[in-house]
């Protein structure tokens, strides 16, 4: 098994900042010679969560 973190922004312009972020919360488990995805979860960033 397998705990997986990842960060990401939101752009809809290349030469604007973005002001929507967040994280990727992954879950896996290796069976049969590959990874497989038991679970995936999505969080923004808010002003109460940075």
């Amino acid at each position: 098994m397998a705990q997986v973190w990842s960060a990401f922004e939101i752009r809809t312009d290349p030469k604007v900042a973005s002001n929507l972020r967040g994280l990727n919360s992954i879950q896996l488990h290796f069976e049969n010679g590959r990874w497989w995805i038991d679970s995936c979860t999505c969080e923004m960033e808010t002003n109460n969560n940075a």
